[in-house]
């Protein structure tokens, strides 16, 4: 019994640790997808081999209660059997924990590599900007289509005021003119006050690019990552998922920076950001 509680606690802990790791996007999702099949797998045959060793015993304390003698020497060999299995159910968890253990190496030195460049952004000279861009020079320029409404008089109003048009519009002239500390501020508090305007996701789109255009390349990825999940069928997912990709490719994880070009092409397939996903793809490495 002490056992199967152990195998199975195992097995909790290794889905457990593979969905951290797939969330954290350090090792190739296709790695986990198995990793947590072959755990699903042996757990179901661990589950399966405790009803038929419960069950025999059933049958075997009924038939030893009637004193025959053949039926418990047929019920030693099936649990001689079963025994066996469960043997062979254990070396396969010493595998799966040894992958495991490796997946865990990898997903440490992943966020020992992100922890040292965020620690670099931080301490730069202008607080929350890195010195370094956060994408290579070839990635195109690309922005969102936004038909601005200015305020009817012209001047900054007090937000409390104005429309939800009106507010992105405070914001979104910080923006155009260069603030981008002060447009990161007013779409954030556009998306507190209308959560569910239709700009929401345009405001946050722009979030995420006011933080790439001042180098905070960590927040940057945070915020396209909120946009691309948070809004999987806007037009301006596609946007977000090819920054995405420069954007990890540049902070050294390629194979995130692959994993987001092969959504963004089964997301949007006949965009013209999937043909450059599709030529980007084979450059990326592995």
């Amino acid at each position: 019994m002490s056992r199967s509680c152990c195998v199975n606690s195992m097995c909790r802990g290794a889905l457990l640790f593979a969905a951290s790791l797939l969330i954290t996007g350090c090792v190739a999702t296709a790695d986990f997808v198995d990793l947590t099949k072959e755990v699903t797998y042996v757990r179901n045959q661990q589950n399966e081999l405790k009803a038929q060793v419960a069950e025999l015993k059933t049958v075997a304390a009924d038939i030893a209660a009637q004193q025959n003698e053949e039926r418990p020497e047929y019920l030693g060999s099936r649990l001689d059997v079963l025994s066996t299995r469960f043997e062979a159910m254990e070396v396969v968890q010493s595998v799966l924990g040894s992958q495991l253990i490796d997946l865990r190496r990898d997903h440490e030195e992943g966020m020992r590599r992100i922890a040292s460049i965020a620690a670099g952004v931080e301490t730069a000279s202008d607080p929350g900007a890195g010195t370094t861009p956060c994408a290579s020079s070839d990635m195109p320029e690309m922005e969102p289509e936004i038909q601005a409404v200015v305020p009817s008089d012209g001047t900054t109003q007090d937000q409390t005021e104005l429309s939800p048009r009106e507010a992105f519009e405070v914001a979104y002239q910080d923006y155009q003119a260069g603030d981008y500390d002060g447009a990161i501020q007013g779409f954030k508090a556009f998306q507190q006050r209308f959560p569910d305007a239709s700009l929401a996701v345009d405001a946050q789109y722009l979030v995420g690019t006011s933080y790439f255009r001042t180098r905070d390349c960590v927040k940057a990825i945070a915020a396209y990552e909120k946009m691309v999940n948070t809004f999987p069928h806007h037009r301006n997912n596609v946007l977000g998922l090819l920054k995405l990709s420069y954007l990890y490719d540049a902070m050294g994880n390629a194979a995130q920076a692959r994993s987001v070009l092969i959504r963004l092409i089964e997301r949007h397939p006949r965009s013209k950001e999937a043909k450059l996903a599709r030529q980007r793809l084979p450059n990326v490495s592995q």
